[in-house]
């Protein structure tokens, strides 16, 4: 638990059950993504954190080589062979926004996915799922929340402390 708290600190997060954890995610500002918004559910297996959790992403159907575009889980080493105990974190804030900014053709999930055109469609189906206002039912107070603290992340945290959001639970953090 104290890893989901870590988790907790650094953006916000709803958990869902004792075995999943909501959070969202920005995109890298590269094309395709170009900063859409992106939940992942990160589901904890019951030996975690010596087991690695899956994570999966939402919109499900996102075109890349490393993500399964039917269910939305994430294929990468981190979360896989080279998991520790303290790369939760590490997982959301360096790992997912490298994997999505730079693809891993070699070892892919989705053999589908081409290197060569993955950008356009990756696009063109991101581009409909916001257009369509299918942002996933995000709840808005949760989005608001959610851009709140990252505008405050470019803030000194001087007399307040951290900022932490944590939905649909009591947790103390210190």
């Amino acid at each position: 638990m104290n890893h989901l708290i870590k988790l907790a600190k650094t953006r916000p997060v709803s958990f869902l059950s004792d075995t999943q954890v909501l959070t969202y995610f920005q995109s890298p500002n590269i094309y395709p993504f170009n900063s859409a918004p992106l939940k992942v559910y990160i589901t904890i297996p019951p030996n975690f954190p010596e087991k690695s959790p899956s994570v999966g992403l939402e919109p499900r159907r996102i075109w890349h080589p490393n993500v399964d575009f039917y269910s939305g889980s994430v294929c990468a080493d981190v979360i896989g062979e080279k998991w520790h105990a303290e790369s939760l974190v590490y997982v959301l804030e360096y790992a997912l926004p490298q994997l999505l900014s730079e693809p891993n053709f070699v070892d892919p999930l989705n053999f589908e996915v081409k290197q060569n055109d993955w950008k356009e469609k990756a696009y063109s189906l991101i581009k409909d799922i916001v257009i369509s206002n299918e942002i996933w039912n995000v709840d808005i107070a949760f989005w608001s929340k959610f851009d709140k603290f990252l505008q405050a992340e470019n803030v000194k945290q001087k007399e307040t402390g951290d900022f932490i959001f944590i939905d649909d639970c009591d947790l103390d953090l210190d």
